[in-house]
């Protein structure tokens, strides 16, 4: 299998409007269309392809909590996690 390119990453982060503002501001990706999932987030592109996603922690913790029946789930960090795509 070879890797053909980094698709996008998703980051849990714990204040949505202000990494929104950061990536679009700063960075100058902008905001777009996104799933319905049933938590918060967003989609940032650059051009025409969604490559960074931005997940409200909070909400994101909370159906954490519910899928594991309440056990506390540790994670590694706010890095969710990073998609390549590939060949073979």
């Amino acid at each position: 299998m070879g890797i053909e390119l980094l698709d996008h990453f998703t980051i849990n982060v714990s204040n949505l409007d202000v990494s929104t503002e950061f990536y679009t501001d700063v960075v100058g990706l902008r905001k777009g269309k996104r799933p319905a999932f049933s938590f918060g987030g967003a989609w940032l592109y650059c051009g025409r392809k969604p490559v960074v996603h931005l997940i409200d922690d909070e909400t994101r913790r909370a159906l954490r909590l519910k899928q594991s029946g309440g056990k506390e789930m540790k994670g590694t960090g706010a890095l969710d996690h990073i998609a390549f795509q590939a060949k073979g």
